[in-house]
């Protein structure tokens, strides 16, 4: 079974693809994590309130990581911050990570290389 983390948007798309990963018996999902902007106390992808960000994990029975970015990040700043995050992963055993907002082929061109 692979252990990964579950990059958690908040949204339907995450939602729809939490769900199928769940069907896939040599996967377990052991962790959510999100960004969040620190300025305004909401999810980056979609504006959600942080306290229902953390409902939302609260009922998938996972713990939540946030990432704190600043008011405007730039992308070295993103690199940055989810680089620390993701090296405690890489410390602690994680070797998968799940996304649900990959169909761009940009943005999973990006994540892939990143990742």
């Amino acid at each position: 079974m692979q252990n990964a983390y579950f990059n958690w948007s908040s949204g339907k798309d995450a939602a729809l693809a939490y769900y199928r990963i769940q069907q896939d018996p040599t996967w377990s999902i052991q962790r959510l994590l999100t960004t969040v902007n620190e300025v305004h106390q909401r999810v980056t992808m979609h504006g959600l309130r942080i306290d229902l960000l953390e409902r939302q994990a609260q009922e998938l029975g996972l713990p939540l990581d946030k990432v704190y970015l600043p008011a405007n990040p730039s992308m070295k700043d993103y690199d940055r911050l989810l680089t620390q995050q993701l090296e405690q992963y890489v410390e602690r055993g994680y070797t998968h990570s799940v996304f649900g907002d990959i169909n761009l082929e940009d943005l999973r061109d990006y994540r892939e290389k990143q990742l």
